[in-house]
């Protein structure tokens, strides 16, 4: 799926939306490294920050993206080549959230925050959700992170008031729940 994003300043900036691939595992995990440096900075501390390394997590990423299903998936944004953003998504993974669509993770490289790969790759992700018969979705968020809370509200997501802590080698994050019904409208 292609689409082009028109900036308020006229330029235009086409990217990509496709399924992840085995070959994609080494700039997904890159970008996910690169987008918690940028977005957790403040919120988790720097030292876990800055010891971050794409290759600890590559082969779990190609595994991943391999065992994908036709409720499970992963999408990539790519512009002229490379990988800029990505998703992945599938049922719940609580206990509680088995009967629900889960957003896994949605990350889009900091200088792309804000041209609209981010509400392409949610839109698709929840598509696809609701594709494969899910009828709400729900994500698990970091409690501090602002920026992404105004994101998924405004694409709808309501807090659900369910709240998590996980334990990451030193470091724990504590999450909030949040919940969309899978509508027409979310896919917007």
């Amino acid at each position: 799926m292609s689409t082009v994003q028109t900036h308020t300043d006229g330029t235009r900036s086409p990217f990509q939306l496709r399924p992840a691939e085995p070959r994609d595992a080494e700039q997904i995990a890159s970008v996910r490294v690169s987008t918690w440096q940028a977005a957790y900075r403040g919120l988790l501390p720097s030292a876990y920050l800055d010891a971050l390394d794409p290759q600890h997590e590559v082969d779990r990423r190609r595994a991943q993206i391999r065992a994908g299903s036709p409720r499970t998936g992963c999408l990539v944004c790519e512009t002229e080549g490379l990988v800029d953003g990505f998703s992945s998504f599938g049922p719940g993974r609580d206990v509680d959230l088995k009967t629900l669509g889960e957003i896994y993770a949605l990350y889009v490289l900091p200088q792309f925050w804000g041209t609209g790969r981010g509400r392409a790759l949610l839109g698709e992700a929840l598509r696809r959700l609701h594709s494969a018969g899910f009828r709400q979705a729900t994500l698990w968020l970091l409690k501090g992170n602002q920026r992404a809370a105004r994101f998924y509200q405004a694409a709808g997501f309501i807090p659900a008031g369910a709240r998590k802590t996980v334990s990451l080698p030193g470091v724990e994050l504590d999450e909030a729940r949040y919940l969309l019904a899978l509508t027409a409208e979310a896919f917007r």
